[in-house]
C-alpha cells in the first residue's frame, strides 16, 4: 500500500470522530482531565455547590445535614489552601514546615498520588514541627516492632512513677537503695506511705525492689515488673492487633493463652536487653 494521502490524514478539527478531538478532550468533566490543577478547581467547585445544597435539603435529618455542612467547610477550606500553595507557595510552605499535618486530596483521579507526594515533598511537613524526629529519625519508636514498644513504655511507666511517687525506692525515709533491697520493715513502711495515696494501682507493690537506673544489671527487675504492670493494665493483651501474628506460631502446648503470651513477654526480654545494652556507656544515671 502506498502512503495516504494528505487528505486522509489525521488533522485537527472539530469532526468528533477524529482522534486528535479525543486525544485533548477536556471539556467534559467526566474526562480524566490531563491537566489536574484544573481537574481539581473543577471537581471541589462541583462538590462545594453540591455540599452547599444537601447541608438545606428537607430529605435528610439534621444529623445528615450537619454532615454534610462539614463537607462543605472541609471542601472550602481544601480549596483555599490548595489557592495559597498555587499563588504563594512559599508562604504555603512556610506554615507546612511548622505543622504536623497537610489537610490531604484524597481522588479516585489516576494524578492524585504522583501529585500528593510532590506536594508533601515540596510542602517539608513538620520540618520544623514539635514531632520533627518523626523524619529526622528512620527507626523511630512508632516504626519499631511492638515489643520493642512495649519494653520502653515499661521502662518509662517505672520510671515515671518511682521519680513522681517517692524517689528510687519509695522509702519514706526519702533513702536511696538502688543496689541493696530493703528491709521487711521499710516495706511495710513503704506500703504504708503508697497507700496513702489512695489512687496508685495495685501493681505499684514491690516497686520499691526495682534497681535502678535501668541498665543490663537491673533489667530484670523491670521485665519482671513489667509483667505485672502489663497483665494488671491489660490481662487480655495478646488479643490486641500489634499481637495478631502470634496467634498463628506453633506452639509446643498449642496456641493458648499461657502460651502466646510467655512468647511475647520472651520477646520483651530481648528487647529490654538490647535497649539496655544500647545505653552502656551514655551515663545514664539515676535522678
Amino acid at each position: 500500500m502506498g502512503c495516504p494521502s494528505k487528505s486522509h490524514q489525521f488533522v485537527a478539527s472539530s469532526d468528533p470522530f477524529s482522534f486528535l478531538n479525543h486525544l485533548f478532550l477536556v471539556e467534559e468533566f467526566n474526562a480524566a482531565e490531563p491537566d489536574y490543577f484544573r481537574w481539581i478547581e473543577q471537581s471541589l467547585d462541583l462538590d462545594l455547590s453540591f455540599a452547599s445544597e444537601e447541608c438545606d435539603s428537607p430529605e435528610w435529618s439534621k444529623e445528615e445535614r450537619e454532615a454534610w455542612r462539614l463537607f462543605e467547610d472541609a471542601v472550602r477550606a481544601t480549596s483555599e489552601l490548595l489557592k495559597l500553595y498555587k499563588s504563594h507557595p512559599h508562604q504555603f510552605r512556610e506554615a507546612a514546615r511548622r505543622v504536623s499535618f497537610l489537610p490531604c486530596l484524597m481522588s479516585w483521579h489516576p494524578e492524585a498520588d504522583r501529585f500528593n507526594r510532590r506536594l508533601m515533598r515540596f510542602s517539608c511537613l513538620g520540618q520544623e514541627g514539635i514531632f520533627r524526629d518523626l523524619r529526622e529519625t528512620p527507626r523511630h519508636l512508632l516504626s519499631q516492632s511492638p515489643a520493642v514498644r512495649y519494653a520502653y513504655a515499661i521502662v518509662a511507666t517505672i520510671d515515671l512513677f518511682l521519680d513522681t511517687y517517692g524517689g528510687d525506692s519509695l522509702l519514706p525515709d526519702g533513702t536511696t537503695e538502688p543496689e541493696a533491697k530493703p528491709t521487711q520493715k521499710k516495706r511495710l513502711r513503704a506500703r504504708k506511705k503508697r497507700e496513702s495515696f489512695g489512687i496508685l494501682p495495685g501493681w505499684s507493690i514491690g516497686l520499691e525492689d526495682v534497681r535502678r537506673p535501668f541498665n543490663e544489671q537491673h533489667l530484670l527487675d523491670y521485665w519482671h515488673k513489667g509483667k505485672e504492670i502489663i497483665l494488671e493494665e491489660m490481662p487480655e493483651f495478646h488479643l490486641r492487633p500489634e499481637w495478631r501474628e502470634y496467634a498463628n506460631r506453633k506452639y509446643k502446648d498449642g496456641a493458648k493463652k499461657g502460651a502466646i503470651q510467655h512468647a511475647i513477654f520472651k520477646d520483651i526480654l530481648v528487647a529490654l536487653k538490647t535497649i539496655a545494652g544500647a545505653n552502656k556507656g551514655k551515663g545514664r544515671t539515676q535522678k
